[in-house]
């Protein structure tokens, strides 16, 4: 864990992720699409492929025509679950290319029904294995720093810096608390 400071204030933390592993090529976009609430003309197979990739945790990428449709994905939670435990594999990350910010490489949305997560705002176990994707297919250079923006959805809107430099993967970010509680014993 890294964490940066500047003038005593808060700056980002960084994780280092383990190497990447590049799992299977997943086929089954038909059944995918559907468990997604999407057509299976908006998801982008042909574009970059539908892969298990992990950091550390293993994540579904799957490449979506844009933006819109990525707003549009409703998943059938179970269904997708079921998927991804065939796919061996904890979360599916919905990508598209076609970011709203400037800096950013990646829109995205992550599912974590295995684990409970039915969505999540920021997701840096799937951002890390994204850029290593990225990088695998020539979408980004070996060595850049990559931009990723997810929970617009949400309302809650994040952008996660991701470092890749061959195997050496770094996750940076900042955070805010989003909800407090006490336990009594």
């Amino acid at each position: 864990v890294r964490i940066d400071c500047e003038g005593g204030r808060l700056v980002s933390v960084g994780l280092t992720q383990t190497a990447p592993v590049f799992g299977g090529v997943y086929i089954g976009h038909t059944e995918l699409a559907a468990a997604l609430g999407l057509a299976e003309r908006d998801l982008r197979p042909d574009l970059i492929p539908t892969q298990v990739v992990s950091t550390g945790a293993a994540h579904l990428l799957v490449a979506v025509r844009d933006r819109n449709a990525i707003a549009r994905a409703h998943p059938d939670l179970p269904r997708l679950a079921r998927l991804l435990a065939f796919a061996e594999c904890q979360g599916c990350y919905l990508f598209s290319l076609d970011p709203l910010a400037l800096e950013a490489v990646a829109h995205t949305r992550c599912f974590n029904p295995t684990e409970g997560i039915p969505e999540d705002a920021a997701t840096g176990s799937a951002a890390g294995p994204l850029a290593c994707h990225l990088v695998e297919h020539g979408r980004v250079k070996d060595g850049a720093t990559v931009w990723i923006e997810q929970g617009h959805s949400m309302g809650r809107p994040s952008m996660i810096e991701v470092r890749v430099s061959g195997e050496l993967v770094r996750v940076y970010g900042q955070c805010v608390t989003a909800a407090e509680g006490k336990m009594r014993w």
